[in-house]
């Protein structure tokens, strides 16, 4: 149900419900929650707003509050399928799976074409350990959408625990190559080829697919990925130069370049391509935060702290609690710490900067 209703928000900016999702990843689900219910104050009988709560209030382990939010829902449009699916997902999280099972088949008989309840009720099956229930409903949920990725997911996934294992392979092969940016299919293609000894072979078909792509940025950000974790720096470093040094570049693709430089333990290089970057507004903070990783890769985590520390106060967002700080055991923890954080708080200050200009 298409929502359009807006309101005035206490800044004097106006929300609507299509702003929720990107003040949730910018702020959290506790500040789109607010959101929500500033919203509702202006359209109480949005049922989206409600469904969209529940979600939220799930989210942050309020369950109590996500049933009332659902069941409220439910009440202002008894005949849609959403309310229903979002109820029945509140009781799963609870692993009320009784509950959560008879409330999705509700919402397969309003509907019987709606993925998410599918999914819902196979996420039940699953839950309950019952992977042949699961994997039929998956392959059902997949006769209404075949493009439906999360279907295919859980259906490697059911194959995986029934022991199909090839058959678990295959699907998960198809997710791979169906979307480079997948990256919960590529960790369990991976992890399944490792275990079966065939860890080569899952490397060579990324490597392969991305050859037959060879202007596809999500795949070459993969097989670079890939290519670290497997022992072949030398690859990784090649596909991230060849993005950065394209003319449809983008200055993320120097500054990951840069960091496959660090992981590839080539030095040199990485410290010579963060003096390239400069010191403009754009650059700065995140040189230095460079700067950081290279310390602590190389071996001074000391080093690397001070950096990190100077790169929060030259982009003036929050330092590393000292709290947070104490529970590190060793330097190096301290130094990984501050990495965490800063990574965080410059990729919030980032996003923000470019929601601004646009």
């Amino acid at each position: 149900m298409a929502v359009s209703s807006e309101m005035d928000t206490s800044a004097g900016k106006r929300i609507r419900m299509t702003d929720i999702r990107a003040i949730e990843k910018k702020s959290g689900p506790a500040a789109a929650e607010r959101a929500v219910i500033e919203f509702l104050r202006g359209d109480p009988k949005s049922t989206q707003a409600f469904v969209a709560l529940s979600r939220l209030l799930l989210k942050q382990q309020k369950f109590d509050d996500a049933t009332r939010a659902a069941e409220k829902a439910r009440a202002l449009a008894p005949l849609e399928v959403d309310p229903v699916v979002a109820h029945a997902f509140v009781h799963m999280r609870q692993k009320n799976y009784d509950q959560a099972s008879r409330i999705f088949a509700e919402a397969i008989s309003l509907d019987p074409n709606s993925t998410r309840a599918h999914l819902g009720a196979a996420g039940v099956k699953y839950a309950e350990e019952d992977y042949a229930g699961a994997l039929e409903i998956a392959e059902r949920t997949l006769r209404i959408d075949p493009a439906s990725e999360r279907a295919e997911e859980l259906k490697a996934r059911a194959h995986m625990k029934l022991g199909n294992k090839d058959e678990a392979i295959n699907t998960l092969q198809w997710l791979v190559a169906q979307n480079p940016g997948n990256d919960r299919a590529l960790k369990s293609y991976i992890r399944l080829m490792r275990a079966e000894g065939r860890g080569e072979e899952a490397y060579q078909f990324i490597e392969q697919d991305t050859m037959a792509n060879p202007d596809d940025r999500k795949r070459a950000l993969r097989l670079a990925k890939v290519a670290l974790r497997t022992g072949k720096p030398d690859i990784a470093v090649e596909q991230t130069r060849r993005l950065a040094a394209s003319s449809a570049s983008r200055p993320d693709d120097k500054i990951r370049h840069i960091a496959t430089l660090i992981e590839a333990e080539r030095f040199a290089e990485a410290e010579a391509a963060i003096s390239g970057l400069g010191e403009a507004r754009v650059y700065g903070p995140v040189s230095m935060k460079l700067r950081g990783d290279l310390a602590l890769k190389s071996g001074d985590p000391a080093k690397a702290v001070e950096l990190y520390r100077t790169t929060c106060k030259r982009a003036r967002v929050d330092p590393l609690t000292s709290a947070a700080e104490a529970a590190a055991e060793t330097p190096e923890d301290k130094a990984k710490l501050w990495r965490s954080h800063t990574r965080k708080v410059l990729g919030t200050l980032i996003q923000e900067r470019r929601q601004d200009r646009s």
